[in-house]
């Protein structure tokens, strides 16, 4: 167990690779979080384990904790969602100056000492890694509510997300009806509210418009 402890974001990036590069984790100061609820720390016994076998055998590790701890997984709505900003972000964004990420790329906080895997990311050529391949100068973050993280974004996350020099724009998304808290650099991060079918939202730093009636259309 000593050769693991405590983990490192090192161990972290071995673990997701294991895991087919699926980010179902956050790391904080040495510590597995849940993503999708972060007040559940991630038992060390899993991990190390995970460290010590095979790819296949990791996965076969990680599905029988899944069952028996019957953590939640994104739902149905999240991962609508998620699908309609990832194709309108692309449909609008020039490729060659931009790329956008979903739920499948770490960005490094808190001076380096905590991964966050946000749900959507846009970040402007040439991108910028530390030395653990995480991203460290997004545009724009966005994240979609849910139970088990809907405190830590819009409070542990917002404060996190400010200190990333190269961030213009954060945007939480309510996942089971229309709400959008935009918070921007250029307004000195000050909460600006959406909650109606006919509101856009701006993202004035990439030129993207986000149509709440188009996002949420398939929310009922």
């Amino acid at each position: 167990m000593s050769l693991y402890s405590p983990f490192t974001l090192v161990h972290f990036e071995e673990v997701c690779s294991k895991l087919e590069e699926k980010y179902f984790f956050e790391f904080d100061n040495g510590r597995f979080l849940w993503r999708q609820n972060q007040s559940i720390t991630i038992p060390t016994l899993l991990i190390v384990n995970i460290l010590r076998s095979e790819r296949s055998e990791a996965w076969d590790l990680f599905c029988q904790f899944i069952e028996e701890m019957q953590y939640d997984m994104t739902t149905k709505e999240h991962q609508l969602l998620s699908s309609v900003l990832i194709g309108d972000s692309h449909q609008q964004l020039d490729f060659d100056k931009y790329n956008v990420y979903a739920e499948n790329a770490a960005v490094s906080t808190k001076g380096k000492k905590k991964y966050r895997i946000p749900d959507l990311m846009i970040v402007q050529e040439p991108e910028k890694r530390d030395e653990n391949g995480c991203l460290v100068n997004p545009i724009i973050i966005a994240e979609i509510l849910s139970t088990g993280t809907s405190k830590a974004d819009k409070t542990e996350k917002l404060e996190e997300y400010k200190e990333i020099e190269s961030l213009q724009e954060y945007v939480i998304f309510e996942q089971n009806q229309i709400g959008v808290k935009q918070f921007s650099r250029s307004t000195d991060w000050q909460e600006k509210e959406f909650s109606k079918a006919e509101e856009t939202v701006e993202l004035t730093s990439v030129g993207i418009k986000w149509s709440l009636e188009k996002i949420y259309r398939k929310i009922k």
